[in-house]
């Protein structure tokens, strides 16, 4: 066994070793995305010619380059825009958090090597999430535990969790909404694990097992106490039972099935947000009334909802926003000066950004280039076929709706779920006829 052989399996073993840390706290998750990536440097793919131009040249398509061609578009306008930015210190550390997509766009064109196999990637996003759910739930009983004992954390009745102090222990932890996020796109790695389950363990225990795990991940986006996790998951529920409804029943046809589901999963997910705003505990703190009164005379939170009060100074100075923007990294800047002119000192205090994606690119690079970046969110599951196309739309729709409420390349974290699920995408398409036959 070679040296070249032992760098290619300690890789794949780094790349695991980063799937079981992204659910932990990000400190973790960063260190081992940069050993990561500098072992795959050392296998030295990218001497070769790129492994994505061989599979572009077969297939006859070019639609696998969207992806790399607006992520490297992105790098290029947050550099560019340094020469309108406010505030050019901003723009360079955002232009450095976004060099974390610099391993995507390498690694999809160059490839990996043969010991990433799908089936052991989607396991350890499954495993890792509902290990996680079980260390938290250990370090919250172990922290109101004054004895410190196995015997008295065993002990304690499940009517004494305060979900309120559950879901905030978890906020310290990891950020809710990004931890929900894994939490989340674990249930469609469960989906794709189902036929070898089936195959390995029978048809009822394939289901038992798949349902069992999915329970534990809802109840684990339950508690963190993320309602735009819930959300997630509502929407991720409904694109999986469309893109799964069977348009045939045994040999009968069943005529405008899609259809009928469509209508059914999207009053479901209207049942299931009511349900949300009516019983989650982070909701009986107050009325969903409260969240759209903005009063101007309070001076330290002009709503009980604070997106609400940012979205709405946010569309009240719209006309004022540059053709170019303010510069990447400047949003919570320029949004700072509009609390101070209203007199919300703890917005200001605070420097609160817009709390939404889209609106962010609107306010840093501008209207024009928030569109393209919306249609290019929308059109990117497009770019693949297959089992891999499924993929992306999970991911796709998880990550875009985390952007109605999260600036979420603002954070690495954000950052992460989008390399990781987007190369995990290339992979599938890579091995798209291994996959076809597996089904």
């Amino acid at each position: 066994m070679n040296i070249k052989t032992h760098i290619e399996k300690l890789n794949f073993f780094l790349f695991l070793l980063l799937l079981i840390s992204l659910p932990f706290p990000a400190l973790f998750a960063r260190q081992a995305y940069i050993v990561w990536f500098l072992f795959w440097l050392l296998e030295c793919r990218w001497l070769h010619k790129p492994a994505l131009v061989d599979y572009i040249q077969r297939q006859h398509t070019k639609r696998l380059l969207i992806p790399i061609a607006g992520t490297m578009a992105l790098l290029f306008l947050t550099v560019l825009s340094i020469l309108w930015a406010q505030d050019k210190t901003e723009t360079l550390h955002s232009f450095y958090r976004l060099c974390s997509f610099l391993p995507l766009v390498c690694v999809s064109l160059w490839g990996v090597n043969k010991y990433y196999q799908p089936a052991v990637i989607m396991r350890t996003i499954v495993l890792s999430s509902v290990a996680s759910i079980g260390v938290y739930l250990f370090v919250y009983f172990w922290l109101r535990n004054p004895q410190h004992t196995w015997n008295a954390f065993c002990q304690t009745p499940i009517n004494h969790i305060d979900w309120l102090s559950l879901n905030n222990l978890t906020l310290c932890i990891k950020h809710r909404l990004y931890y929900t996020m894994w939490l989340c796109i674990s249930i469609p790695c469960l989906l794709w694990l189902y036929p070898d389950a089936k195959q390995r363990y029978g048809k009822w225990e394939a289901r038992c097992l798949t349902v069992l795990l999915t329970a534990i991940l809802l109840i684990g986006i339950y508690w963190t106490g993320s309602r735009q996790g819930l959300i997630n998951a509502c929407a991720l529920f409904a694109v999986m039972a469309i893109l799964h409804t069977p348009t045939q029943w045994g040999k009968r046809h069943i005529p405008y099935a899609k259809y009928i589901t469509s209508f059914a999963m999207v009053l479901c997910v209207g049942v299931g947000i009511l349900c949300l705003f009516t019983f989650h505990p982070r909701m009986k703190q107050y009325s969903i009334k409260q969240w759209f009164v903005v009063e101007e005379t309070r001076k330290d939170s002009p709503s009980i909802e604070p997106r609400i009060a940012i979205w709405f100074t946010f569309f009240e100075h719209s006309k004022d926003i540059p053709i170019c923007g303010v510069g990447v990294g400047n949003a919570s800047h320029y949004m700072t000066e509009k609390y101070a002119e209203k007199g919300w000192e703890r917005y200001e205090n605070r420097s609160f950004s817009p709390h939404n994606q889209y609106l962010t690119v609107w306010l840093e690079l501008g209207i024009i280039i928030a569109l393209c970046f919306t249609i290019f969110c929308v059109a990117t599951p497009l770019c693949y076929t297959g089992e891999a196309r499924h993929w992306a739309i999970y991911a796709t729709i998880i990550a875009m709706c985390s952007m109605c409420t999260e600036n979420i390349l603002g954070k690495v974290e954000g950052i992460h779920f989008i390399v990781i699920t987007l190369l995990i995408a290339y992979l599938l398409q890579s091995k798209e006829p291994a996959i076809t036959a597996r089904q």
